[in-house]
This record gives structure tokens, sequence and C-alpha cells, in this order.
């Protein structure tokens, strides 16, 4: 777990998994988009800031949670052009008939052949096949709500509930 996290983009991170938890137990699909999109903005904060630090590199490696950052890297810079729904797959989940109506969905991240195509010029970026390959192998087919905080977890940030 790496630790040394900018405390800014620690706060930030920690306030967006709220966000992005309150949003999916709410239902609300505007309210989870914008909140999802506001998550991994954070968490590509974080990983920018570190990146220069000394060991971040060998730490990243080392640590299966950090794996996925690669991965948010290559869907962070979908997002710059394109709305997050269109990378993900929102699937609608079990309705209950009860005195208060529950509906249960779940978000997937997208194949990448179903995924829109990425600004050339990322892809002259020698982090690109580590970061396709990152996206295949980690989130493409992955629940949205389990990827996040899992890579948001090697830099020990979660949802204030579960502290």
């Amino acid at each position: 777990m790496w630790s040394e996290i900018d405390p800014h983009a620690r706060h930030g991170l920690t306030l967006a998994l709220d966000r992005l938890e309150l949003a999916r137990l709410a239902n609300n699909e505007i309210d989870w988009f914008v909140s999802a999109s506001e998550t991994i903005f954070w968490l590509m904060l974080a990983d920018e800031l570190c990146w220069q630090k000394p060991g971040y590199k060998e730490e990243t490696l080392a640590d299966p949670r950090a794996s996925k950052l690669s991965g948010f890297r290559y869907l962070w810079n979908l997002i710059k052009h394109h709305p997050i729904i269109a990378l993900t797959d929102f699937m609608p989940g079990t309705a209950w008939s009860m005195p208060w109506p529950a509906v249960w969905q779940e978000t997937h991240w997208k194949a990448r052949r179903d995924l829109p195509a990425v600004d050339a010029r990322y892809t002259t970026s020698k982090r690109y096949p580590e970061q396709i390959a990152a996206y295949d192998q980690w989130l493409a087919g992955q629940l949205v709500k389990v990827t996040v905080p899992a890579a948001a977890s090697f830099f020990d940030c979660r949802p204030s509930a579960y502290r």
C-alpha cells in the first residue's frame, strides 16, 4: 500500500468514494455517473502526484491493487472526451415490489472493443500498451463498484463508512 499520497488528494479521493457509495445506494443513475467520473479523476490525480516519488513505481509493480491503475489511466483518457456512460454497461437488477420499491442495478466496465476510440495523441504514449493490457485484464467486464474502491485501497483510501 502506498501511503505517501498528497493529503489533499487523499481527502478528495475519500470524499469522492463516499459520494460514489451514496449514489450507488440511492440508485440514482445520473448521480452515480457524476460521482464515478469524479472518483476516477481523484484516483488518477493521486497516481500522477505520486509518480515521481522514490519507490512508487516499484511499489505499483509489487502490489496487485496498483495493477488496476494503468487500466484506469486508459479510462481517464477516454473520459476526457466521452461521457462515462459510453464506457459502462448499466444493467438493471432485481426489482422488489414492497412498500418501498427497491431496485438494484449493477454497472460494469465495457469490453475494450465496445469502447469509443482513444484520441490518437494518447496512443503514442510509451505506457499505452501497458494501459490497454491492464484494462483488458483487470477492468473489462468487471463491476465498477468493486474495481474503483479496490484501486483506491492501494492509496489506503476507502469510503468513510468503512474506516
